[in-house]
């Protein structure tokens, strides 16, 4: 990760970021914590690919980190958890994990060509458009990646990213049929 702490400002609060080796930003968890009013035990329900250490000096110590989509998704969550405000048009607006507008996930994609989300799931990796990960969820290919997105979420103490497909892929999968 790069060394350069970059301080960003989140209503009024400065929570500091650092970047990846490929760029990518994570936001210092001890800010984000303490900006949407969390203790550290809130970082136990993120997975290990959600959150990193990294040795940086700071008056804190060692400063574990958070990527960028997953702390928004969080925030999301504790606002609506806190108001009772309605999210789900502010979830859609957080950063994806690539470009495309997709809407439609496993079950509502296999609706459109009468499967089953499980076969529908099956289908789209025999398409070479996902994979099982480590974790056993689903993964985009960089294939993929020009059909769905993966959108971050949190809900019921777990953040990660749910792959929402754009609706044309139903003919790619209605072809191998």
């Amino acid at each position: 990760m790069n060394q350069q702490l970059a301080p960003f400002d989140f209503e009024g609060r400065q929570v500091r970021i650092v970047t990846d080796a490929q760029g990518e930003p994570w936001f210092v968890a001890a800010d984000v914590l303490s900006t949407i009013s969390l203790d550290r035990k809130a970082l136990e329900r993120l997975d290990d690919d959600e959150k990193g250490v990294n040795s940086i000096h700071t008056p804190g110590g060692v400063q574990p980190g958070v990527k960028a989509g997953i702390a928004m998704a969080a925030t999301l969550t504790c606002i609506h958890e806190n108001t009772g405000l309605a999210i789900e048009t502010l979830r859609r607006a957080l950063p994806a994990a690539n470009e495309p507008i997709c809407s439609l996930n496993a079950t509502q994609l296999g609706k459109l060509v009468g499967l089953s989300a499980k076969t529908t799931n099956l289908r789209l990796a025999n398409l070479g458009l996902q994979v099982r990960n480590e974790r056993d969820e689903w993964e985009l290919t960089e294939i993929g990646e020009a059909w769905a997105e993966a959108m971050p979420y949190s809900r019921n103490g777990h953040s990660g990213y749910q792959i929402l497909w754009n609706p044309t892929v139903a003919q790619e999968m209605r072809e191998v049929a």
